[in-house]
């Protein structure tokens, strides 16, 4: 007898410790949500704007150049030169199909899910040999 009352005792422990656990998780969340990480509505809004290809990105792009003249001896002279930029590119077509792909997917457009609901009726056959 004395073994089930710790069983119970241990058990009605685990919970209310499972419950703390649980209490001190949202706490982290919410800890977490405020130090910088996205949330659900921010993640959404950077898919569309990539969607809508209204977003940005930095790129490096090298340039080069060439300049051709004529020295003092009549002979033609190439000078090459090359530099590196920074352009704003818009997203390109496979970012902007995976953000769709992500953005449908959350609203759950592409599920094969068919909701509705149907009345069949109940027959129980044999109720007289059940008594």
């Amino acid at each position: 007898m004395k073994h089930e009352t710790e069983v119970g005792t241990t058990d009605t422990a685990n919970t209310a410790s499972a419950a703390n656990a649980a209490g001190t998780a949202g706490t982290a969340v919410k800890k977490l949500m405020g130090d910088g990480i996205a949330d659900e509505r921010e993640v959404l809004e950077v898919l569309t704007r990539i969607l809508r290809r209204e977003a940005t990105e930095d790129t490096a792009v090298k340039l080069r150049t060439e300049s051709r003249s004529t020295d003092e001896d009549g002979e033609t002279v190439v000078e090459r030169g090359e530099r590196v930029e920074i352009v704003k590119t818009r997203p390109r077509l496979a970012d902007v199909t995976r953000a769709a792909e992500l953005v449908g997917k959350y609203h759950g457009m592409f599920g094969e899910r068919l909701e509705g609901s149907i009345a069949l009726p109940l027959i129980i056959c044999g109720e007289d040999e059940l008594k």
